[in-house]
C-alpha cells in the first residue's frame, strides 16, 4: 500500500491500521484455563474483533483424570467464552445492566479481580434482569477455605443450582488458587428473566462477577480450539493418557455448544496436529509445522 498503509499520520506505528489488525497475543507459558480466566477479565471485550482461544494442555498434565478438576476446567473455559461473548451483561460492581435488587453487605473484590463484588453475609443476594434462552452467572471458584460451600442461583424464582464454589486442590502450575468460572442454564424462553445469586454460607465468601443473557445486540466471533494430543512418549513421561486429553476435548465441545446462539465456533486443533509430523522432541509443544497447522485450522474457520 501507500503512506496510509505504511502508517503515515499515526502517532506511533502500533496505531497504524495494519498494525491494529495484527492479533494481540496474550498467551502465557504454563497457563491453565483458570489462569486465562483471570487474565481475560482484566479487559472489556470488543465485539468487532475476533478472539481465538486454545488452552488445556497444562490442565491435562495438572488435573489428569480427576473428574472434579476437569469440570472446574470446563467452568473456567466457559467463563472465558462468556466474558468475551456477552458484551452486554449485568456487572453490579460497575452498575452496568439492569440490577433489580440487592440484599446484604457487598464490597468490591480485591485485586487482581477488578470485576467482582463479594459478600460474607448469609443469604446476601443480587438480582438482575437479562434476556435470552440461556443465562450465565460469572463467579469465582477455587481452593481457598474462605469460599462459600453453598451458592444458590434462581431463575424467575425457581432454584436452578445450589452448590459450592470451594473446589479443593485446583491450584495451577502458575500458583493460582482460584479461577473465574461461569454457571450456565439453558432451555429457557427468550425472557426477560430475573436471575438471583445468593450466598447460603454465613461467614464464607461469594464473589459475583456478572449475570448475562444470550440475547446480545452485537457479539464477537470466538474460535475455540480443542486440546492437541501429546506424542505417545510424552504421555508416558508425563504420566498422562490420550483419554485424559479426549475427556477435556469433550468438555470443550460441550461448552462451545452452549453458545450456539452466539458466534462461538469449535476449531479441531486436536485433528490438525499430527504428533509424528508436528511436535518438538518433548512431544508436547508444536514445531514450526505444527504452528502452521494450527494457524491454518483457525484461518479456515475464521474465513468460513
Amino acid at each position: 500500500g501507500d503512506s496510509l498503509t505504511h502508517g503515515y499520520g499515526a502517532s506511533v506505528q502500533a496505531n497504524a491500521w495494519v498494525d491494529l489488525l495484527k492479533p494481540v497475543n496474550v498467551g502465557v507459558p504454563a497457563a491453565q484455563a483458570a489462569d486465562v480466566s483471570i487474565n481475560v477479565h482484566q479487559f472489556q471485550p470488543w465485539a468487532l474483533v475476533p478472539y481465538t482461544i486454545l488452552v488445556g494442555s497444562n490442565d491435562v498434565a495438572r488435573y489428569r483424570d480427576n473428574t472434579a478438576k476437569q469440570a472446574f476446567y470446563g467452568r473456567c473455559l466457559r467463563s472465558i467464552l462468556a466474558w468475551l461473548a456477552h458484551p452486554d451483561k449485568c456487572i453490579p460492581r460497575l452498575a452496568q445492566g439492569t440490577i433489580l435488587a440487592s440484599g446484604g453487605t457487598w464490597s468490591n473484590a480485591p485485586a487482581p479481580n477488578g470485576t467482582a463484588i463479594h459478600t460474607t453475609d448469609g443469604y446476601a443476594y443480587q438480582t438482575a434482569r437479562v434476556a435470552g434462552s440461556r443465562v450465565t452467572v460469572g463467579l469465582v471458584e477455587g481452593d481457598m477455605p474462605q469460599l462459600s460451600s453453598a451458592v444458590r442461583v434462581l431463575v424467575d424464582g425457581v432454584i436452578v443450582a445450589e452448590q459450592p464454589v470451594l473446589v479443593p486442590d485446583v491450584t495451577t502450575f502458575l500458583g493460582a488458587t482460584w479461577g473465574n468460572t461461569a454457571w450456565s442454564f439453558g432451555g429457557l424462553s427468550d425472557g426477560p428473566h430475573d436471575v438471583t445469586v445468593q450466598n447460603l454460607d454465613p461467614g464464607k465468601t461469594l464473589h459475583l462477577n456478572y449475570i448475562a443473557g444470550s440475547n446480545q445486540i452485537v457479539t464477537p466471533k470466538i474460535l475455540v480450539g480443542t486440546v492437541p494430543r501429546y506424542s505417545d512418549a510424552a504421555y508416558v513421561w508425563s504420566a498422562t493418557t490420550l483419554a485424559m486429553t479426549q475427556a477435556l476435548n469433550s468438555i470443550v465441545a460441550s461448552v462451545v455448544d452452549e453458545f450456539d446462539a452466539l458466534d462461538v465456533q469449535l476449531v479441531d486443533t486436536f485433528a490438525a496436529v499430527v504428533p509424528s509430523l508436528h511436535l518438538t522432541p518433548d512431544g508436547v509443544h508444536t514445531d514450526d509445522a505444527g504452528h502452521a497447522a494450527i494457524a491454518l485450522a483457525y484461518r479456515q474457520k475464521l474465513a468460513a
